[in-house]
């Protein structure tokens, strides 16, 4: 099984880099908890092996539901940032549903879908330590958004999940002991225009960027949580 190295999460100048983590191997019924994502492996399997089936759960700041989706083990899993983008896509929409925003209409908005692009161009050219919103807030011509940037080291196992363990570290700020907030909100602008990309740093890191509305009306105490979401190797 795939676990991600390292996972880089950037919001206005701030930057948090995760520790290296080291291969593991998992007896029956024994479980790892990385980064607040629990990975369980059954029947003796070995931990990188997808000869018996292993799931993954993102159960931190879950509403008491699970959703579980079923997969095919791929131990050659390539990453496809196009269907990680759209599986992103996705995840951010399920969250402000569940919210009672209505959901974002990507790449509709010519300026926003202009900007973004521009800002692949831009990020494309670095590695994941430097990856800053610095060009962002530097931008006089930029439309009224607010920006994301968050960045992993590999795939994990699927794009379904790989897609979610990005959308996870944004939304790990729900987190009553978390001080900056602001990738949570951006989730939950009250626009409904914005866009999206996923694309690889110069050093080969996955590394996600949204922009939307620039302002939000929903106050931290009424944010309502995401179900667990399981994904299930077979």
């Amino acid at each position: 099984m795939k676990i991600n190295k390292k996972l880089l999460s950037i919001v206005a100048i701030s930057g948090i880099a995760l520790p290296l983590l080291s291969p593991a191997t998992a007896n029956a019924a024994a479980t790892l908890t990385v980064n607040g994502v629990t990975t369980s492996i059954e029947e003796n399997s070995p931990f990188e092996s997808v000869d018996e089936p292993y799931q993954s759960s993102y159960s931190d700041f879950s509403n008491g539901q699970e959703v579980k989706t079923v997969l095919p083990a791929d131990a050659d899993y390539v990453p496809n940032t196009a269907k990680i983008q759209k599986y992103l896509e996705g995840y951010i929409n399920e969250f402000r549903h569940i919210n009672g925003l209505s959901a974002v209409n990507w790449d509709q908005d010519s300026s926003i879908n202009s900007f973004i692009n521009k800002r692949i161009g831009q990020l494309d050219t670095v590695t994941a330590k430097n990856l800053s919103h610095d060009s962002y807030k530097k931008d006089k011509n930029k439309p009224q958004v607010s920006e994301n940037i968050v960045c992993a080291s590999d795939g994990i196992n699927s794009d379904q999940e790989t897609a979610y363990y990005l959308f996870a570290e944004w939304y790990s700020e729900i987190d009553p002991n978390e001080a900056d907030r602001g990738h949570l909100y951006n989730m939950l602008q009250e626009s409904d225009s914005g866009s999206l990309r996923v694309s690889y740093t110069t050093d080969g890191y996955i590394y996600a960027v949204g922009q939307n509305g620039s302002s939000h009306h929903i106050s931290y105490q009424n944010i309502k949580k995401m179900p667990t979401h399981t994904f299930i190797y077979k």
